[in-house]
């Protein structure tokens, strides 16, 4: 059976973020309940320890995990793809039935706990990586996205310090694509034509050197040679 997170690595890889495969991660979840993601519920592992020890160790079928965790470096892993015990008892939360956060979301950890400062790099893939998947799978952020402490707020108050309105206004937006400046439109013989022009140049002061003229005749050869180089470049930027 086909878990339904197998393709969330490249996902992730394609907005341009790190990513870990955990071993096996395209088939692990639990058995014990169905698995039909809509949406994400946002955690901080409590630990904030800044090594995979937390992500391997959720990555174990029987224990308390996660689909995802997000470094301090931003790094995101790939724990598992199937369902996770991840959310518990809580709810219901808009979208999310009562004790249905295991089945109904996927659950995104994060290197953090209590007083720990969120980096800048862990913040923005946090926002970059949850706005892909979101995207991806076409998931209702208002009604199936929220902090753990939303879903079950009596015995939770992860992630700590994290404006989750803000986040959800974020990754609700559609991602923008990266434009890459256009390239200079050189032809072969504008570049020979600079390589003669310079290779001249460099003659020219030789000879003017060797001729014993003085520095202030060779500075001003310089000078030309540099306002040449000038308007060359002009060329080539209104062509």
């Amino acid at each position: 059976m086909t878990l339904p997170l197998v393709d969330a690595a490249n996902v992730l890889r394609a907005v341009g973020l790190d990513v870990l495969e955990l071993p096996g991660w395209k088939t692990q979840g639990e058995t014990d309940g169905g698995f039909n993601p809509h949406g994400i519920i946002l955690h901080h592992d409590a630990m904030g320890l800044g090594n995979l020890n937390v992500p391997n160790y959720m990555h174990q079928n029987g224990v308390n995990g996660a689909q995802f965790w997000v470094g301090k470096d931003g790094r995101w892993v790939c724990i598992a793809a199937g369902r996770k015990w991840q959310a518990g008892t809580g709810g219901p939360w808009r979208g999310i039935p009562q004790d249905s956060g295991n089945k109904f979301t996927c659950g995104v950890e994060t290197d953090h706990t209590v007083g720990q400062i969120w980096t800048t790099a862990q913040v923005a893939a946090i926002d970059l990586g949850c706005q892909a998947l979101v995207h991806h799978y076409e998931w209702d952020v208002a009604r199936y996205c929220c902090g753990h402490k939303e879903y079950a707020p009596t015995r939770k108050i992860d992630p700590e310090n994290f404006d989750l309105n803000a986040w959800r206004s974020i990754i609700s937006k559609p991602i923008q694509p990266i434009i890459k400046p256009p390239e200079d439109d050189v032809t072969a013989a504008d570049l020979q034509a600079i390589k003669n022009m310079i290779e001249h140049a460099v003659d020219e002061i030789r000879t003017q050197t060797s001729e014993g003229n003085s520095i202030a005749n060779v500075m001003a050869h310089l000078k030309t040679l540099q306002d040449d180089v000038t308007d060359i470049k002009a060329k080539l930027a209104a062509s």
